[in-house]
């Protein structure tokens, strides 16, 4: 005889309830199975009980991965490893627990695929790895929403000084409907609602990134068009950083076409990034900490206001506006 336990764990920034049933292979309900949800990475432990109604949920659990410990009297003990939940998902497990003794456990490292199924959203995720590994040309993460179906926006200009925020597009509505969450705080413009204004990590500092386009419910409030939500990372007991520097030059680049026309030399191009983080445990399952810094040196010649400056005007023609004589 074999008893099914539904599990269902809801990240930090959704804020949908939703309870599931504990039943046999007979269809029995299975009461008083209790389920611990521990953070590998910082210790941290939810927990929840099946009721009478044989219905339970475990909420509100940020982003990380998880190990799931399940138990009922009666059953051997189950513990699931290597269960990720994202930022913005329902994630469901089918937890299978076989009668037999009390003292007989077991444990399954390769834990079985999460499955979406209690909404109708259409997001995308984009993890570490992605973050990253991704060519991001002004290190700013916003760039990335453009990998998710359903958004556009104009062709980055990587010569452009600054953060050089994307105001992206999702399924044709304004940018100015977009939303933008950063740990499942609002960081869009309060007046203008642009993402132009907003602050931007560095990557290294970002667990994940999820783009939302289409379907998702009311709790992302002000989103008429897409939204992205932001996880940063955080400390784990496990002392942990890195040291890293991106750079551009000119010497590397090939020269502007038009400039090459012109017979002109291609302008200056010096781009520096370069940053650390560290985060690590001040009370091991109880405090930590996580820093992170980032600067930029940059010489730019290659401007939108000056690179075609005077290059592209054909002899002949001047900006005198006097009458010319016939």
């Amino acid at each position: 005889m074999r008893g099914f336990l539904f599990l269902r764990l809801i990240s930090i920034t959704n804020q949908r309830p939703h309870c599931r049933q504990v039943s046999d292979i007979g269809g029995a309900v299975i009461v008083g199975a209790s389920i611990t949800a521990e953070n590998v990475a910082t210790g941290e432990r939810r927990s929840a009980a099946t009721g009478q109604s044989s219905t339970f949920d475990i909420s509100f659990l940020p982003a990380a991965d998880y190990r799931l410990s399940v138990a009922a009297p009666g059953f051997a003990s189950a513990t699931y490893n290597h269960v990720t939940v994202t930022g913005t998902a329902t994630s469901t497990i089918n937890v299978m627990l076989e009668v037999a003794l009390a003292n007989v456990h077991v444990e399954v490292n390769d834990a079985p695929p999460v499955i979406q199924a209690s909404s109708p959203e259409l997001a995308t995720t984009f993890d570490v790895r992605t973050l990253i590994g991704m060519p991001l040309s002004t290190r700013n993460f916003m760039q990335l929403a453009t990998l998710a179906p359903g958004v556009s926006t104009p062709v980055t200009d990587n010569r452009a000084v600054g953060r050089n925020t994307p105001n992206f597009s999702v399924n044709g509505a304004r940018f100015s409907q977009n939303s933008l969450q950063i740990n499942g705080v609002d960081a869009s413009d309060n007046a203008a609602h642009d993402l132009g204004e907003v602050a931007i990590p560095a990557p290294e500092s970002i667990r994940e990134v999820v783009v939302q386009t289409s379907l998702f419910d009311a709790s992302i409030s002000g989103a008429g068009g897409g939204s992205m939500h932001v996880t940063t990372q955080s400390g784990t007991n496990v002392l942990h950083g890195n040291v890293y520097e991106y750079f551009r030059n000119d010497a590397l680049n090939a020269n502007d076409p038009d400039l090459k026309a012109a017979r002109l030399a291609k302008p200056a191009m010096r781009r520096n990034v370069f940053g650390a983080t560290l985060g690590g445990p001040i009370g091991k399952n109880r405090i930590f900490y996580f820093l992170s810094y980032q600067g930029t040196r940059e010489r730019n010649g290659a401007t939108d206001q000056s690179l075609y400056k005077n290059v592209l005007i054909a002899p002949g023609l001047t900006d005198d506006r006097r009458k010319q004589p016939c």
